[in-house]
């Protein structure tokens, strides 16, 4: 590893200019100068001297192991601080490269060192940018035995649910544009899928989600696009939660709420679809949002019936009061931001309502209310 100071820049037409270390230096390594800087006079100005500065101390990214012991003697370096500061550098080349889960997970595996950096994570969310690895057996893609990501999760759906074998709990997508020419790609176990990155992972097509009643599918940092019908739906069964996820540019609904009531979306962003943004119906369905999720420049296609987020009859939208209703629907054509006959309303941490934004129309509406209620009450339990 070297640091360079000094830059020569040259025209196409000029020939290149060749560094000549100066004469009086010797080329071997020696531990008891500690790699002293290197000096290059430049070829035509010899007031011009570019200097490389080699591997020092604080700069060694080995295992102790591998540094001769005269090395460390030299430098005072000791098992103990010779280690706290390698983790630490480590750390901090994570931070800056933000790896991703697959990535670390493979690094964890090969070193010890890489998984103590792993555990100064995990132990201490703050000393860095990353977010710890999520735990549990999983999956990733691109996969080498699947050429798409619906044959990897038609694949994820057909295996036994007997506990005869273990299912992934997590499936992480790296980034890439996976074009699935607008189709659905179907989720029907519980799971939590993770991009690498929001912009980095560009679905062309919906993801369908179905389960069990008492079953979640969370989906995070991805953009879910160009969908010929819905691009996520949530459907009769498993609660689907969407957290720093872009839904865009579908041919019907952003999103689709339907019978389920456990839903949430976090920092989303849902705009430009044909029909509604966010669509809740059927059943006493209900979705939270929360954090700066914006909902914007749905409804392309003009429909008056279709807004925004639109809460069909006896179906529950509630907004965190940390949110402010204004800059999260804004824009949206067809019969305006928000509409329909169900509840769109601002609760507080607990769910609680203390605003109302938009009544209820239903004659069943408080006996679905207390039901909801019961519900959250034993999830939370």
């Amino acid at each position: 590893m070297s640091s360079f100071s000094g830059e020569t820049k040259t025209s196409p037409t000029t020939p290149s200019l060749e560094w000549v270390r100066l004469a009086d230096q010797s080329n071997a390594f020696s531990l008891t100068n500690s790699c002293l800087p290197w000096n290059y006079p430049h070829p035509n100005d010899n007031q011009h001297i570019v200097t490389v500065t080699s591997i020092t101390s604080p700069m060694i990214l080995l295992q102790p192991k591998l540094i001769p012991k005269e090395y460390k003697k030299i430098h005072g370096i000791t098992r103990r601080t010779f280690t706290g500061g390698t983790k630490n550098l480590w750390l901090q080349i994570y931070s800056y490269l933000q790896p991703f889960y697959c990535t670390r997970i493979e690094l964890k595996c090969l070193c010890r060192l890489f998984n103590d950096v792993e555990k100064m994570i995990t132990f201490n969310p703050n000393c860095s940018p990353l977010k710890p690895i999520p735990r549990g057996s999983y999956t990733s893609f691109p996969h080498p035995k699947y050429a798409s990501l619906p044959e990897l999760t038609n694949r994820l759906n057909e295996l036994p649910r007997d506990g005869s074998i273990t299912l992934p709990a997590i499936l992480f997508i790296e980034n890439g544009v996976y074009d699935e020419q607008g189709e659905r790609v179907l989720i029907h176990i519980p799971i939590s899928i993770f991009g690498e990155s929001k912009e980095g992972v560009q679905i062309i097509g919906g993801l369908w989600i179905e389960g069990k009643t008492q079953e979640d599918v969370y989906l995070n940092d991805c953009t879910v696009t160009g969908a010929k019908g819905h691009g996520v739906l949530g459907n009769k069964g498993a609660a689907m939660h969407l957290k720093n996820v872009c839904v865009e540019k579908c041919g019907e609904c952003g999103v689709f709420v339907n019978s389920t009531i456990r839903n949430t979306m976090m920092d989303c962003n849902v705009n430009n679809n044909v029909y509604c943004g966010l669509l809740v119906v059927n059943y006493g369905a209900c979705i939270t949002i929360d954090g700066a999720t914006t909902i914007h420049h749905n409804v392309t296609g003009g429909d008056s019936s279709a807004y925004g987020l639109k809460a069909d009859s006896s179906c529950f939208v509630h907004l965190k009061s940390s949110l402010a209703t204004g800059s999260t629907l804004e824009n949206n054509g067809g019969g305006g931001n928000w509409g329909g006959d169900g509840t769109i309303a601002i609760v507080d941490n607990e769910g609680t309502i203390v605003e109302t934004i938009q009544e209820a129309n239903d004659e069943h509406y408080y006996y679905l209310r207390d039901l909801l209620r019961k519900t959250n009450q034993t999830s939370k339990s």
